[in-house]
């Protein structure tokens, strides 16, 4: 990946492409995309427009309530109006966004088209870099 700093632009930290789901699949079957996309976070998309995102905790607290996953769709447990960082957004910048939100993943968007995803663990690891070759340039 290279050196990352906290001012990049989110474009090179983001993982391509964004799995993505219709609004009207079953939990059920987006557990499964998740499963196997092997992410924490799925984009719900109409034609090319974003819906909103569904992550592994929306699931979980719908089953918490007692949701059927084969009778609930995802479109039911999505965020209202989805949150979205542009491709030029520092990743700092994204990151405070995702933490003032309480979101995790976050998806990159250009002309309203979904590029890639940021997630919370992808920026922690560039502040930990960061962090590490400041303590390395103290000693």
């Amino acid at each position: 990946m290279g050196l990352i700093r906290p001012d990049d632009p989110v474009r090179v930290l983001m993982s391509t492409p964004a799995a993505s789901a219709d609004p009207n699949v079953s939990l059920f079957d987006l557990a499964a995309t998740l499963e196997a996309e092997g992410v924490g976070a799925v984009t719900l998309m109409t034609a090319d427009h974003l819906d909103g995102v569904v992550s592994e905790r929306d699931i979980v607290r719908a089953l918490a309530a007692g949701c059927d996953p084969a009778d609930v769709w995802a479109a039911d447990v999505m965020a209202g109006e989805p949150l979205y960082a542009d491709l030029d957004d520092p990743i700092v910048i994204v990151a405070e966004r995702m933490l003032d939100q309480g979101v995790r993943h976050m998806p990159v968007v250009q002309d309203g088209r979904v590029l890639g995803v940021v997630s919370m663990r992808d920026a922690l690891r560039v502040f930990t870099e960061a962090w590490r070759r400041g303590s390395e340039d103290e000693r």
